[in-house]
């Protein structure tokens, strides 16, 4: 990261003058050092392309890149307490607790983290979760959807203020969030539900997360015959952000890749969604982009709505983890989980990452 770089205490300092944009943990709608990176998908890894100067989780709507289908708000909703998916991959951590409520564990607990607000501000496939929590230092989400969907991930809180923000990928249907934040004295857990995007609309959706001691990890969604970092093939941070490679059908948005939460910063998340996946293979991948020690990212793969894997690896700086595939029309995963060193082929004068044919 630059100096140029808006650092989370600069930011909560401003907000005695009612500004709030860059920081560590993301506002979404701002962008890094306020530059907007080429909107051109086909420049390829010579392209002067800055990675620490492009936006970054783009959490506002992106009517360019939805069908009417995607747009729109399904009716069904998460009975936490009668959710029973076969195989599921992830449960709430406290699935009885009522929507728009604040608790503590234990409920009587006086030295507990409180949270002083949350607000939640909806897009079109995305959400920005904003808030603050005192006595609290380490925080978890946790989403899931009624059609079986879900995936998990952690954030910080700003050490004098305890604020925090940061932007989630939507499952479809009435997604259910809960927010737990640590203290010495107990656990604060806030649960609410979100509107998400019409079920059915959505073949394909990866979603990756990280820790504390890693900056930057960057998801790639590569389709069959091209490599990681290819600019017409893999859908990552200078392809699908704020344009998308044309996969599928010629001039067909509907079956293009998309990333429409993606991030530089610590614990993430990223995601990339493709609504009608082209018949085919789909490899998922991960590239320890930025700076920090090893740290073990998490990987989440819903086909249809339903999460079908969750899973984790140790990486360490500018390592690649091939973490699957993906195959339509079988909607099947099958996990490969290898990792390839690629610090000696490491590309810089772009920004551009492994420069290795992988897979």
């Amino acid at each position: 990261m630059t100096a140029a770089f808006v650092r989370r205490s600069d930011v909560m300092r401003s907000l005695a003058w009612g500004l709030l944009c860059a920081s560590i943990l993301v506002v979404p709608g701002c962008t890094e050092h306020g530059v907007t990176p080429p909107r051109d998908a086909s420049a390829g890894p010579d392209a002067a392309i800055d990675r620490d100067a492009r936006a970054f989780d783009s959490g506002a709507p992106r009517p360019d890149g939805n069908t009417a289908s995607d747009v729109g708000v399904d009716t069904a909703t998460v009975d936490a307490a009668a959710l029973t998916c076969d195989g599921a991959m992830i449960s709430l951590p406290d699935p009885g607790a009522a929507d728009g409520s604040d608790e503590t564990v234990p409920a009587d607990c006086a030295s507990c983290p409180r949270f002083t607000g949350i607000t939640i501000t909806p897009g079109t496939t995305t959400a920005g979760i904003t808030g603050s929590v005192t006595g609290s230092a380490s925080c978890t989400w946790t989403l899931v959807s009624p059609s079986c969907g879900g995936t998990t991930g952690a954030f910080g809180t700003d050490p004098e203020f305890g604020m925090f923000s940061f932007t989630l990928p939507l499952f479809c249907g009435t997604n259910r969030l809960q927010i737990a934040c640590d203290g010495p004295g107990g656990r604060a857990i806030s649960t609410r539900s979100i509107a998400g995007p019409s079920c059915g609309s959505r073949d394909v959706q990866i979603t990756l997360a990280w820790g504390a001691t890693s900056n930057d990890q960057e998801l790639h969604l590569v389709r069959a015959g091209g490599h990681i970092n290819d600019a017409m093939d893999d859908c990552t941070w200078f392809t699908c952000v704020h344009a998308s490679p044309d996969w599928g059908v010629v001039g067909d948005p509907s079956d293009d890749p998309h990333k429409d939460v993606d991030n530089t910063s610590t614990f993430g998340p990223e995601n990339i969604f493709l609504m009608h996946a082209a018949d085919g293979r789909y490899e998922v991948m991960v590239e320890y982009w930025g700076s920090g020690t090893e740290d073990s990212p998490s990987v989440t793969i819903t086909l249809a709505g339903r999460t079908v894997w969750m899973g984790s690896h140790a990486m360490s700086l500018h390592d690649v983890w091939d973490v699957g595939t993906i195959t339509f029309p079988a909607q099947t995963f099958t996990p490969v989980d290898t990792i390839t060193p690629c610090a000696a082929d490491w590309r810089t004068g772009g920004s551009y990452g492994c420069a290795l044919p992988i897979p």
